[in-house]
């Protein structure tokens, strides 16, 4: 049997109910590959010898990240009605003493 739990708040979940699948593609909106006028004018010479002497940081990065989450359906309606996580303040209040 498989154990499955909530990635928002541990539950425990039956894989028969109450269990939902969240998937998220995050992938560049434009062309990466596509050519402009400014990249021809470019003088690209800088940059080649930067790549050739350390061809690990010439690594392009990857043109789709996936995540997938398991949500109980309570975190569903949560997620749902925030995705982006906008409510949740991040900042940090410290009193002015």
């Amino acid at each position: 049997m498989i154990h499955v739990t909530c990635d928002l708040c541990g539950k425990t979940l039956h894989s028969d109910r109450d269990h939902y699948k969240v998937n998220i593609e995050i992938f560049c909106n434009h062309d990466a590959n596509a050519l402009t006028e400014e990249d021809l004018d470019q003088d690209h010479l800088e940059e080649i010898a930067e790549i050739l002497s350390d061809p690990a940081a010439a690594e392009p990065e990857p043109a789709t990240t996936t995540f997938q989450y398991d949500l109980c359906s309570h975190c569903r309606v949560r997620f749902e009605s925030d995705p982006l996580s906008r409510e949740a303040d991040p900042s940090v209040n410290f009193s002015d003493n």
